[in-house]
């Protein structure tokens, strides 16, 4: 083994159950290599059923492709994953919105200092996060 074949792997990382059990969302990281940097991206496995046939389960699909997403949530009822996106290498990281049967997402915050760690309300109308971003001194008057 050298090391540039270390460069090759891929891993798996912060693994989410969803409230129904049926789903894992989960980051995938790899080493991309030109931009020296990690890339990561979501992915969402299905469950198989308890009992279910011996069949294979399908497989991980990749959810996200922007290259720096991480720390999928679900919501309280499955619909939804908050998740972190950074949008560059120079730009803070934000929360973002995306419907868990797929689609678009949409940026939930615009904070100077960012935004990292979502945790959903128990009744899925509120998010909590952590920033670090000031508003008494971030705000200009």
């Amino acid at each position: 083994m050298r090391e540039e074949d270390l460069l090759r792997f891929r891993w798996v990382a912060d693994p989410q159950v969803s409230p129904g059990g049926a789903r894992i969302a989960f980051t995938q990281v790899h080493v991309d290599t030109e931009a020296d940097e990690y890339r990561t991206n979501l992915w969402l496995a299905e469950v198989p059923a308890a009992g279910a046939a011996e069949d294979a389960p399908a497989p991980a699909r990749q959810f996200t492709w922007a290259g720096r997403d991480s720390q999928p949530r679900w919501s309280p009822d499955g619909a939804t994953l908050a998740f972190v996106r950074k949008p560059n290498a120079d730009d803070a990281a934000q929360i973002c919105l995306l419907p868990a049967n797929g689609g678009e997402a949409r940026v939930l915050t615009t904070l100077k200092g960012g935004g990292s760690n979502p945790c959903w309300s128990p009744d899925g109308t509120r998010i909590a996060f952590l920033s670090g971003h000031n508003p008494a001194i971030d705000t200009p008057e």
